[in-house]
């Protein structure tokens, strides 16, 4: 009864999660700060802006957007249960790099709990992946990608990361872009968007339907059903994991410079030691003197392009 009539509320897409995430809000006691861009400082005055209800706000309309944006960039074999574990694992990299490089106390434990969310998460999510691969055999509905999209964030949201959360979600942003003509009205929306399927060849051939699945199919052209899948995925991987590859190239600047600050001037000093011994050698040879270092000044110093005296 109660599935009839949630069926017939028109909005129930917006509404349910809505509601879902007020206790989410007054679980939050987390900053409600940002940080000013260091171009804008001047002009503000301030290097940290406080947002107070504006950035809870936000947090409020993160949590509706993720609930709904799996559910939309969807159609076709593996994609829903596909992009739930590439963002996952996404969260679950952030959480731990963060906690390595942090020495904030509740800082740490606040990844470390958006950590103990997502596991479980992407534990299930994997185990499903192989059943939802094409050909598929389980099917997943609203069910899941509600329950996959509101997990990610609250693991967010708690985690103290909701600004990087919506970095992770860069495809379901631009396919809910693609999607706001339709959903909004202005242009007709049919029931299902999906990909027109052509059973002589078995391919995918895309519609004029606002969505990722169909702009892919637009640009690169007729593609079966699992080969688009692994394309959306890749999309899916480079823009999700771009926070990530930023950290571990900075990261790596900054090993490579304390490397140099540490090893190099010992390095420095042990050339300096090696030169004065050579021309001590040298020294000697041009005395007479006889001795094993004799043989270091015959045949090594030649060796390195350093020649008798």
């Amino acid at each position: 009864m109660l599935n009839q009539i949630f069926l017939t509320l028109k909005n129930r897409k917006l509404v349910l999660p809505s509601i879902a995430a007020l206790p989410l809000l007054m679980a939050y006691a987390g900053h409600t700060t940002i940080v000013i861009p260091k171009p804008l400082v001047p002009y503000l005055g301030l290097e940290i802006l406080d947002l107070g209800w504006i950035y809870k706000l936000y947090m409020w309309l993160l949590a509706i957007f993720c609930t709904n944006s799996i559910n939309i960039h969807a159609g076709i074999n593996g994609l829903e249960v596909g992009q739930t574990i590439v963002i996952a694992c996404a969260i679950l990299v952030h959480n731990v790099m963060q906690i390595g490089v942090s020495s904030n106390p509740e800082y740490k434990q606040a990844h470390a709990f958006s950590i103990y969310l997502v596991q479980p998460l992407l534990a299930t999510s994997m185990a499903l992946f192989s059943y939802n691969w094409y050909p598929s055999s389980v099917f997943v509905g609203d069910t899941y990608t509600y329950f996959a999209g509101m997990t990610m964030a609250v693991a967010g949201i708690l985690g103290h990361f909701s600004e990087t959360l919506l970095i992770f979600f860069i495809p379901q942003v631009l396919n809910f872009l693609l999607s706001l003509p339709q959903l909004s009205g202005y242009i007709p929306c049919p029931r299902h968007r999906l990909p027109r399927f052509d059973p002589q060849t078995g391919l995918l051939t895309g519609t004029n339907d606002g969505t990722l699945v169909n702009l892919f199919l637009r640009q690169f052209g007729r593609k079966s059903e699992n080969s688009l899948c692994i394309l959306l995925l890749v999309f899916q991987f480079f823009t999700s994991y771009q926070r990530v590859f930023e950290f571990v190239y900075c990261t790596g600047h900054l090993l490579l410079l304390l490397f140099l600050a540490e090893v190099v001037p010992g390095w420095l000093v042990q050339m300096r030691w090696r030169l004065k011994r050579k021309q001590s050698l040298v020294w000697s040879h041009s005395r007479g003197i006889t001795s094993p270092d004799r043989l270091f000044v015959l045949y090594f110093l030649p060796s390195l392009g350093i020649r008798e005296t």
